[in-house]
């Protein structure tokens, strides 16, 4: 590499060994190494892997066959897509996952694979996706994204009453009209695992500084999630009761909305605030 020597590369990924192999096969790139980040904490290793995973102007998701795909890199794959960043995939799963091909600006079969790409290339890796810009402010609410399954949750399209637009992935053609929600959606039903792309919604939304609302029912939730979100339910029907109430009083700010925190601090645990 010349010309692309100084740009830095996050390599993410679940905590496998992948990571001494691509960095000493190429010593003359910059790696961003999670591994080096703070651990003693969850909001600590939130903030360094996402403010890493937005900076870095090359992105490699790295996927070991027979490992599960690591969850949390999918919230880094959605914010570094989201700024424009090029993603480079290498997934070495028979069982591709199809978000991740359709997403990625180049897609490897093997770590091997996108190693010899990088050593080989000498041009300036730049995406085609142009960065989004992050939200303005959070004035208004009048767009709901629902980034996960919505047969899950066919409650939230009762919304639609209260004059609200749902709007599903289904329903977008491009990342790029992801922009124009004002607040997204999950839900984690208790069963199962974690649905990769509500999480890579997840980490778009918190590099654009979109708020996000997560019901998560499982028993032992994953920390990491917590940590890019602004508010965890655990029901339904708190869940529902929050976005009304959103709705109703027509912004998101911070002095409105943590006013309605107070009160269900009260409603729904029984806590005086």
């Amino acid at each position: 590499m010349t010309e692309n020597k100084k740009d830095k590369i996050y390599l993410a990924g679940s905590f496998y060994s992948f990571r001494d192999r691509i960095i000493n096969a190429l010593p003359e790139h910059d790696f961003a190494d999670p591994r080096k980040h703070r651990q003693f904490a969850i909001a600590p290793l939130v903030i360094d892997d996402m403010k890493e995973a937005e900076e870095s102007p090359i992105f490699l998701a790295c996927f070991p066959k027979g490992k599960t795909r690591g969850t949390m890199t999918y919230g880094e794959i959605g914010a570094s897509k989201i700024l424009g960043n090029y993603v480079m995939i290498a997934d070495e799963n028979e069982q591709k996952d199809p978000l991740l091909e359709q997403i990625a600006d180049v897609n490897f079969n093997s770590i091997d694979a996108a190693i010899d790409f990088l050593r080989s290339n000498n041009k300036i890796l730049k995406s085609e996706y142009e960065k989004t810009p992050k939200k303005e402010s959070l004035d208004k609410i009048e767009t709901i994204f629902l980034a996960s399954n919505s047969r899950n949750f066919p409650e939230i399209f009762e919304l639609n009453k209260k004059g609200m637009n749902i709007v599903t992935p289904e329903n977008i053609t491009s990342l790029n009209e992801f922009k124009n929600a004002d607040l997204n959606a999950v839900y984690f039903p208790s069963m199962g695992d974690w649905e990769r792309k509500a999480i890579f919604f997840m980490g778009a939304a918190y590099a654009l500084e979109m708020p996000t609302i997560m019901l998560d029912e499982k028993e032992f939730s994953y920390p990491p999630l917590n940590g890019i979100v602004r508010r965890v339910c655990r029901s339904k029907i708190s869940m529902m009761d929050y976005m009304s109430t959103l709705i109703d009083r027509k912004t998101q700010k911070i002095e409105v909305e943590a006013g309605i925190c107070y009160d269900f601090f009260k409603k729904y645990d029984h806590i005086d605030k």
